[in-house]
């Protein structure tokens, strides 16, 4: 999305450049063949050119020159199919470099002309040397559920997986990551700005299978799902060839459009040029619907379940009784030692020492227990465990709600209410991705992620623009006997805002952060943090606040509500102590939502009292 507009610019300067380029270059005879065959979409995909709808033109979304092999190749995917077609008419007796570069562009080309590959790609030694450390004759991909502490992994993230179908090492099996570069990230604002403009590099990186899961599961308790594809062993090879090709290459990186699962169903539609998987992903992509796309394409055949080291703790835990529970959280954290259950039958021990050492173990992996003790908290707990057998009657975590299975990302909503004593009519658009009042099946409690949403309201006989969201994201885990993670608040948006008794428009950033305990169902919060609002009303046009929150959230599958105060007072800018309290309720049905909201706000001793019922449609 926010790369075309660097496009642009880079096809005029194409156009006032190409003469001399050309003239300091080979010329290539461009047939009509050539020139036909440069459309297909078999080799725009290898090049991972896209059309731009306002130039007509091709433009790869590669940004490394080292990526093409002519000078224009970038922009010219006519020019860089002539080279092979060249090439391949030469009667060269040693291998060119280029076939070793980009095996995958080579072969496509040979079987595109119609002519036996002349060259081996057995003398190609770092290829052979790569497709050694990547074996397998079947490939996965693997979603990890979302993760708010991480912006870039805000909606999930997606990686390969590669094993052979009579592998009994599957921990060892390679898989292919495709992320954002992100050592020199600066301050939360840096981050966040470079990686929605394209300012980190996207890079790919190769780890075993059990690194990845110790990463995703035990350090960020990220559940993970596999998507088997059904690619036979002749397309898993040509799919490996293209990853080979960009490796080490250089693809801008964007948290919402050019991510790492965008990366990666670009390199699956070079086996499967005509499914045409990129067609539904413009200004985003999020992760999760690039798996659907592949589902709704017949591309996955088997889906396996690897739930998070966390969800089974907890599940574990909820099978003990509250002292029981007490107990493995002392044993784990070494403040009784673990033979201290001598009035317990051997299966309880055996519990309650299966869920300390899965607790001791997560507490070493997220560095939350003192290293020079963790050892030995260990040895103790493995050794009081060696006389005894598992426990008994000890049944799985039950099946997971995938986030496939959850409601689709895209909503849009057409709602009419009242504000005092005006009738109003608004129509919203969301591009992604999940918020407080959506079915929750599939999705994290307490979490909301909300970008690109989009209100316009109809009121007074005036058409406004309520509010642009760019993103709004809200943490409300609850702290509970194993963790206390913190709840906070960031959004970035232009909205409508109550103050000193009026309605402004505000360009306004906000942070909040708190705390959130689970009561009876029932997630409330306490935060505290503020705002910084650019308008023409405020001095210098910037006011600055300081605010509060607190709230009560319950979400179900069938149904949600919230109750929420508000109270801020700006510091500078302009004199406002405003206050709001708010309640929603909102019922999702098989592919729609209602909802039903009342809020009363106060400003400068004046009320502001607003009904709403609203109807969205998922898409």
């Amino acid at each position: 999305m926010f790369k075309n507009f660097v496009s642009l610019l880079a096809i005029f300067t194409t156009v006032f450049t190409s003469s001399t380029t050309q003239s300091a270059e080979k010329h290539f005879d461009i047939d009509r063949k050539t020139t036909s065959l440069a459309e297909s979409r078999g080799w725009l995909a290898l090049g991972h050119y896209r059309s731009n709808w306002m130039s007509k033109s091709f433009a790869s979304e590669a940004d490394s020159p080292d990526f093409f092999l002519t000078s224009q190749g970038r922009r010219n995917p006519q020019r860089e199919l002539a080279y092979w077609k060249t090439l391949l008419q030469s009667k060269n007796a040693q291998i060119p470099d280029a076939v070793c570069r980009f095996p995958a562009r080579y072969l496509w080309a040979a079987k595109a002309y119609r002519v036996e590959p002349p060259w081996s790609l057995r003398g190609c030694q770092e290829l052979q040397v790569w497709l050694n450390q990547v074996p397998g004759d079947r490939v996965s991909i693997i979603y990890a559920s979302a993760y708010l502490e991480s912006p870039s992994s805000m909606f999930g993230h997606s990686f390969l997986r590669f094993q052979s179908h009579n592998s009994n090492t599957k921990l060892s099996n390679t898989t292919i990551n495709y992320a954002a570069d992100t050592a020199e990230r600066g301050n939360v604002v840096n981050f966040a700005y470079r990686g929605l403009f394209g300012g980190f590099p996207g890079i790919s990186d190769q780890l075993p299978l059990f690194r990845r899961m110790r990463n995703y599961s035990d350090n960020e308790g990220r559940d993970l799902v596999e998507y088997y594809l059904n690619l036979n062993t002749e397309e898993v090879t040509q799919l490996k060839l293209h990853l080979f090709e960009i490796r080490g290459r250089d693809f801008d990186y964007f948290f919402l459009d050019e991510n790492c699962s965008y990366r990666l169903l670009a390199s699956i539609s070079t086996v499967r040029p005509e499914l045409n998987l990129l067609d539904d992903f413009g200004s985003w992509a999020i992760p999760i619907d690039t798996i659907k796309k592949l589902e709704k394409e017949n591309l996955v055949e088997k889906i396996v379940d690897h739930p998070s080291a966390t969800r089974r703790l907890y599940f574990h835990n909820s099978l003990l009784s509250q002292r029981a529970s007490e107990e493995a959280i002392n044993i784990a954290k070494g403040e009784i030692p673990a033979t201290n259950l001598a009035n317990r039958s051997e299966n309880d021990t055996a519990k309650i020492l299966y869920v300390a050492a899965e607790y001791n173990s997560l507490l070493i992996s997220q560095d939350k227990i003192d290293r020079n003790s963790s050892k030995d908290i260990s040895h103790n707990i493995m050794k009081a465990r060696i006389n005894i057998d598992q426990p008994s009657n000890w049944p799985s975590p039950p099946k997971l709600q995938r986030t496939s299975d959850g409601h689709p990302s895209g909503r849009y909503t057409i709602a009419g209410g009242s504000q005092n004593d005006a009738e109003f009519m608004d129509l919203s658009y969301r591009s992604a991705y999940h918020t407080f009042e959506d079915r929750l099946f599939g999705f994290n409690p307490g979490a909301e992620v909300v970008i690109l949403n989009y209100g316009l309201r109809l009121i007074d006989d005036k058409l406004k623009l309520q509010q642009f969201e760019l993103i709004q994201v809200k943490s409300r885990t609850p702290r509970n006997a194993f963790f206390a993670p913190p709840s906070w608040d960031f959004g970035v948006a232009y909205q409508e805002k109550y103050l000193a008794g009026k309605n402004h428009h505000v360009l306004s950033t906000e942070y909040f952060r708190g705390r959130s305990i689970l009561v009876a169902g029932h997630i409330l919060s306490g935060l505290i943090g503020g705002s910084i609002d650019l308008a023409d009303e405020f001095d210098s046009n910037i006011g600055i606040e300081v605010a509060g929150k607190l709230s009560a959230l319950k979400q179900t599958d069938k149904f949600s509500y919230q109750l929420s105060y508000r109270m801020g007072s700006y510091i500078d800018g302009v004199e406002s102590d405003d206050k709001s309290l708010s309640a929603s309720f909102s019922l999702p049905l098989y592919n729609d939502l209602l909802s039903i909201s009342a809020k009363r706000k106060l400003s400068r001793n004046m009320y502001q009292t607003e009904f709403r019922l609203g109807y969205s449609r998922y898409f």
